[in-house]
């Protein structure tokens, strides 16, 4: 697979901007993923980035690659409507063997409904304000069906990291944003349907 430069559209001006979108998809320890170079204006310094994938906003696939990993007839797992389906997908990819690249020569824009702020906890948790509910539920369940997806091919210290990430999210939920408890509810009813490997 590979992705493109993807720079923000600034959907209100209808004009092209120089901060970027996403250059591709980043695994952080503990199952975390992210959007390579988000918010940045220069990318000189990040022309040999490696990626787990491209972004859902925009990449190109093998079809070979994906027909070997597709699941029940589907590439996109169709538990994830949306948020962190494209981090599956990647995922997958990168489990079977294949590498994504990421082409800086190659350039699209996009407008981003929901933008990441960096990758510390702080700025994770001062953008989440930000953030539309519907959007928090979906990105909320499809990383915890990640997490029961993938929990069995992860080191033992990369299995530490993800429960101590899962950690910090119930009590971040149960104190800021309890509307999502419900979330793990909505997961217990589909555990049944996850593929795990």
């Amino acid at each position: 697979s590979v992705s493109p430069k993807i720079l923000k559209w600034n959907f209100n001006s209808k004009k092209k901007t120089k901060q970027i979108d996403t250059l591709g998809i980043k695994l952080l320890p503990g199952l975390r993923f992210l959007d390579a170079g988000q918010g940045r204006e220069g990318v000189e310094d990040l022309e040999d980035l490696k990626i787990l994938g491209p972004s859902g906003a925009a990449g190109v696939y093998r079809i070979s690659s994906l027909e070997k990993i597709k699941f029940n007839n589907q590439y996109f797992d169709e538990l994830m409507f949306m948020y962190k389906e494209d981090c599956d997908l990647a995922y997958r990819l990168f489990l079977a063997g294949y590498n994504s690249l990421y082409v800086g020569g190659a350039l699209i824009y996009h407008d981003r409904t929901v933008f990441g702020r960096g990758e510390n906890d702080l700025k994770v948790v001062l953008n989440r304000k930000n953030k539309n509910k519907k959007v928090k539920e979906w990105s909320f369940l499809n990383q915890h069906i990640i997490f029961l997806k993938f929990w069995g091919v992860q080191s033992f210290s990369n299995k530490i990291r993800v429960a101590w990430f899962s950690l910090k999210i119930f009590v971040f939920v149960l104190i800021f944003e309890r509307y999502l408890l419900k979330q793990y509810f909505k997961l217990f009813k589909i555990k049944n349907n996850i593929k795990k490997y």
